[in-house]
């Protein structure tokens, strides 16, 4: 049996033998994987949420290669690819979006769309009635479906109906309080909210609500107004006070788990006959459009009967908001050219052409761009949100101060909008009108003086950072000068790399490059002597010198005088 293995293995040995004796290559598992072995797992975050519909919130990227980019993989939201903000829909549902890196490896988070948001409530929260009385809870906020529950029962035997799913109540026989529970499901830990029902004698204080108006535009997802009517139609004056909520119903006029609490408040106590018209209140409109009523329920806790205490308007039909907003005169305001990894202050302007008010925050987002083209790859250098704006009303400035690339180029500032309740997304987005040089330096061409380290070209803003890269274009180096002397600040680079292009390739024999550290005198720390040729990359060590300034010297120097034609000169942080 040893025999046998020996000569299972004995293939594989020579495949390992015969890697080694190559000399092409190493044969190391880094050789094989290549830089794989670095990476950590690309996550998004918060792979398992729950958003309330039309609400926003913004995933983050981990692991993998970087630039990321976002997508809406299933459902009806909406994602920015850069930032990463999603958008929910006005529907609830269950939807996918998916983070993929440079390298198109992929992580996905689940997001339920649930039906309303903020907290928890149950209404009416606390409520007088007769033994035998008869009322209808009503849950909104939290996450629906909802589970009602007595957690005490004072008045004997009260009841509710349909195993707790409707919150129909009736009070039991006897004189006492009883207390309601709802409870929410929401994931990991549901939430509850608790009413109070007084079973007393009657009263003969009676509430009812007289008229229930919209005041308001009917847009989804818009700005809600209205008002109601109470009165005591009671034998006997209030002596506790009305409290009252606005609801939101679609498609009926009775109030049910799935209608949206948009307002609610108290009054003081009302006489005998006294009547209350035009109670003031507002709100947002869910985002769903089609028929609604709107329905205003008040009670007392004297209040003799319940069973009358809602109101409601006429058939109302929430429409599309024509909501357009666009984005213009798009500014640079920094330092041109600018340094790389510095501020990128600037300004934009933004507007609404629709014919309807806005009702939601503007999102935005300026992006660095090398083309006249935004796409996933550009940088995003800064975000934030900006209030709505009303139809016509004049154009907001913005200004935004962001952070320029690392590497050195000729960038765009784009601007993009992100906002749902807009109809026209295709014009939410603008650009400077010229290109700033970002790290591109155009350079002096003077006679330097090595020694004294006197008339260089400085590299102004400039530190230095891991990763960073400057370009220095020269219009030409005439014969009279010998020197060209740079000046650049390495920062907290370990080493930096120097890289010529020489135009006049002829011109190229008895060139030196050398480096310096502070003085005066400039001190040599190393130098090439490069000789006839026109194109090199250099790499320079960063010593440890006592200078605060982490300056660094670097000489294009020519022994013989001749005139070198204009070069272009790269330098990169290692």
């Amino acid at each position: 049996m040893r025999k046998n293995r020996a000569l299972l293995l004995l293939p594989a040995l020579l495949v390992l033998l015969s890697l080694a004796l190559s000399g092409c290559k190493d044969f190391s598992f880094y050789g094989v994987l290549g830089d794989r072995i670095d990476d950590t797992p690309l996550t998004i975050s918060p792979a398992t949420v729950t958003v309330p519909m039309s609400g926003a919130l913004t995933f983050t990227a981990t692991g993998g290669k970087p630039p990321y980019s976002f997508a809406r993989v299933s459902g009806t939201g909406s994602i920015d690819a850069g930032t990463g903000l999603y958008t929910a829909p006005p529907t609830a549902g269950s939807e996918t979006v998916r983070v993929t890196d440079s390298k198109g490896r992929r992580s996905d988070a689940t997001i339920t769309v649930t039906t309303s948001g903020g907290m928890l409530a149950i209404s009416p929260d606390a409520v007088s009635m007769g033994p035998g009385g008869r009322l209808t809870f009503v849950a909104s906020g939290g996450t629906a479906p909802y589970t009602f529950s007595l957690t005490a029962t004072g008045s004997g035997s009260p009841l509710i109906n349909d195993g707790g799913i409707s919150g129909a109540y009736v009070a039991g026989a006897s004189i006492g309080t009883d207390t309601i529970q709802v409870q929410d499901s929401a994931l990991p830990t549901a939430t509850t909210a608790t009413a109070t029902v007084n079973v007393t004698s009657i009263t003969n204080v009676d509430y009812i609500v007289t008229a229930v108006n919209n005041t308001g535009t009917l847009h989804a997802g818009g700005d809600l107004d209205g008002d109601y009517s109470v009165k005591n139609i009671g034998s006997v004056n209030g002596a506790q006070n009305i409290y009252w909520q606005a609801y939101a119903s679609f498609n009926n006029n009775s109030l049910d788990a799935g209608d949206a609490l948009v307002a609610s408040g108290s009054l003081g106590p009302l006489n005998t006959g006294q009547e209350v018209t035009g109670v003031l209140f507002s709100g947002t409109w869910p985002g769903v459009t089609g028929p609604y009523y709107l329905i205003v329920m008040v009670g007392a806790m004297d209040d003799s009967n319940s069973g009358n205490n809602a109101g409601f308007s006429g058939l109302l039909t929430l429409l599309v908001p024509i909501v357009n907003y666009t984005v213009g005169n798009v500014n640079y305001t920094g330092p041109n050219p600018a340094a790389p990894s510095t501020a990128a202050p600037g300004t934009f302007d933004y507007s609404n052409i629709g014919t309807d008010d806005g009702s939601q925050w503007v999102g935005w987002t300026v992006y660095a761009s090398p083309d006249t083209t935004l796409d996933a790859f550009d940088l995003a250098v800064a975000s934030g949100s900006a209030s709505p704006l009303d139809s016509g009303a004049a154009p907001s400035t913005i200004p935004f101060n962001g952070g320029w690339p690392l590497n050195y180029g000729n960038y765009y500032l784009f601007v993009r909008l992100s906002v749902p309740e807009d109809v026209d997304p295709g014009n939410n987005s603008d650009r400077t009108t010229t290109q700033a040089p970002v790290g591109v330096y155009n350079a002096i061409v003077q006679n330097g003086d090595c020694i004294n380290l006197l008339n260089y070209t400085d590299l102004t803003g400039v530190v230095l950072k891991p990763g960073m890269s400057v370009k220095v274009v020269s219009a030409g180096f005439p014969s009279t000068h010998d020197d060209h002397l740079f000046r650049v600040n390495v920062g907290t680079a370990s080493t930096f790399t120097a890289s010529w292009v020489l135009d006049n390739t002829a011109a190229t024999e008895d060139i030196g490059v050398y480096w310096y550290k502070p003085g005066p005198p400039g001190v040599i720390l190393g130098g090439y002597w490069i000789g006839g040729i026109a194109s090199i990359t250099l790499t320079f060590p960063v010593h440890p010198v006592n200078d605060a300034g982490q300056n660094r010297w670097i000489d294009l120097y020519s022994d013989k005088n001749k005139d070198l034609g204009s070069y272009v000169l790269y330098i990169t942080a290692n």
